[in-house]
């Protein structure tokens, strides 16, 4: 799952993608939330908000246990023929340290989009791997078994598809922060349909939720 904000801080994206580069989750059980806008949507190099800002809202919640759920939502615009819509994202999962630098994390989720047209049907599901290194760089696998082929193949329809990202982020200075990374997005072998993209951006926060 790879979205153009950061969890914790509005965003201004650039580039050919955009990358979902979460904080570690601190030790104890807590509630967590944010408020973004986004100059450009982009999910693993394609725009979902037509090239356009969109208002993102995040909702989560982190047990002692290591397991977490939560919310993500988005407004959407995938063409300037469509009128703009909303995706709605639900996501539990398990996180778990890996020493005293990295963790990982493994995580289900359903990507909604409830004012799409009952004749486009785009909900889809996936399964998230990561592993983090210090909240700095960030590995990810993502298996969908049922996602969409347009707009990556020439036609319209169901297959499955596997992507593998590598994220960065660093802290600048007074809250602002830079993060990039690279992807590949890979639709079933007999599509013979994949692509590599790339993002860079810059996010800022400012207190909490």
């Amino acid at each position: 799952m790879s979205k153009c904000t950061f969890l914790s801080f509005a965003a201004l994206c650039i580039g050919g993608a955009a990358v979902l580069v979460p904080r570690a989750a601190a030790g104890g059980e807590h509630w967590g939330g944010s408020v973004a806008v986004t100059t450009d949507y982009r999910l693993r190099g394609i725009s979902q908000s037509d090239g356009s800002p969109a208002v993102q809202f995040d909702l989560h919640y982190d047990s002692n246990s290591g397991w977490l759920a939560g919310l993500w939502a988005s407004t959407v615009k995938r063409d300037r023929y469509q009128t703009t819509g909303g995706e709605i994202d639900a996501l539990l999962g398990y996180r778990w340290r890996v020493g005293n630098d990295w963790s990982a994390k493994l995580v289900a989720v359903h990507y909604a989009y409830p004012w799409e047209p009952s004749d486009v049907a785009s909900d889809y599901d996936e399964l998230v791997g990561g592993l983090a290194y210090r909240d700095r760089a960030f590995l990810t696998v993502a298996y969908a078994p049922d996602a969409l082929s347009f707009p990556a193949a020439s036609y319209r329809g169901r297959a499955s598809a596997l992507s593998y990202e590598l994220a960065l982020r660093l802290p600048v200075a007074r809250g602002w922060s830079a993060a990039g990374g690279f992807g590949r997005y890979q639709l079933d072998d007999r599509l013979q349909s994949a692509y590599w993209y790339w993002s860079g951006g810059f996010g800022y926060g400012r207190g909490q939720l």
